[in-house]
């Protein structure tokens, strides 16, 4: 394994045990039910002023409203695709492997050998740095996520390079 971070096509096995193996995903405040009652909330209070307007001769205002109940649910319909990325850092006795999914398109995977790594809590997100080159993880997490994040991969590499098991 190489004292850098490399890029490769196709993830390495899952062999042996992981010190570590986080599946990092953003955060949604809301859930498919929630995101119901919201909708139909909002729909409610917008039929409520529609037919005010309406029956007062502004029928217009209806078309407004609709559109803006449709615009409401690609909002979330956009948000919500965009949670299915995340990330996932996994770190085994001979490589640090780092998978980065979008919410389109393939995923991407780096890889490491542990003993060159160095972790960084940073305010933006976690630096993992080997050799010259250095991945950002966790960019989406709280500040104490984070944290918590920048303590179990510096506790899991020192593991990996003492050959520890996990515990």
């Amino acid at each position: 394994m190489s004292a850098r971070w490399e890029t490769v096509a196709i993830p390495p096995k899952d062999t042996g045990p992981a010190y570590i193996d986080a599946v990092l995903t953003p955060h949604r405040s809301l859930s498919g039910r929630a995101f119901l009652r919201v909708l139909c909330v909002f729909s409610a209070m917008n039929l409520a002023v529609a037919i005010y307007w309406t029956l007062r001769g502004a029928w217009p205002v209806l078309g407004f409203l609709v559109l803006d109940v449709a615009l409401f649910c690609v909002a979330f319909h956009v948000n919500y695709r965009a949670s299915r990325a995340f990330e996932r850092v996994r770190v085994a006795a001979d490589v640090l492997h780092v998978t980065r999914q979008p919410a389109h398109g393939a995923a991407r995977h780096w890889v490491v050998s542990p003993a060159w790594a160095r972790v960084e809590d940073r305010p933006d997100a976690v630096r993992i740095a080997a050799g010259d080159r250095a991945m950002l993880v966790g960019a989406f997490l709280s500040p104490p996520e984070r944290g918590d994040l920048a303590i179990a991969l510096r506790d899991a590499i020192a593991r990996a390079r003492n050959g520890r098991p996990r515990g």
